[in-house]
């Protein structure tokens, strides 16, 4: 029978996300995206900011879950610590999309660009 991950200690669920439990990031979610959110918006100042905080520090702890290590905190300490950091980092720049020139309006319909000669007479 699987075990029943809201009722795990953080140490325990960190350790079955750096296996690659996608159930136990989803609880740790559950857990800390209040206090993540309150932080990062406190500090950001902006909620659209302090969401994009949140969901890049779960997206971090997500890729660099082996980092974790209990023995030399709580994983609340450690994931508050990365919303502060993205926090009072500045904001990603949007990458640029590049924009092809168009004209303004279609070149005018010229008889001698298709014919290759003078236009109405020889």
């Amino acid at each position: 029978m699987q075990d029943d991950l809201t009722t795990m200690d953080d140490a325990a669920l960190a350790a079955r996300m750096a296996a690659g439990d996608e159930q136990a990031i989803a609880v740790l979610y559950d857990r800390y995206a209040t206090p993540a959110f309150s932080l990062a918006l406190k500090v950001a100042g902006d909620p659209q900011r302090a969401a994009d905080v949140v969901q890049r520090a779960f997206t971090s702890v997500w890729e660099d879950a082996r980092q974790f290590d209990p023995g030399a905190g709580r994983f609340a300490a450690w994931l508050l610590s990365i919303v502060n950091y993205l926090a009072v980092s500045p904001a990603p720049r949007p990458v640029p999309v590049p924009v092809v020139a168009q004209r303004s309006r279609p070149a005018p319909w010229c008889p001698a660009r298709l014919s290759g000669g003078r236009a109405g007479g020889d």
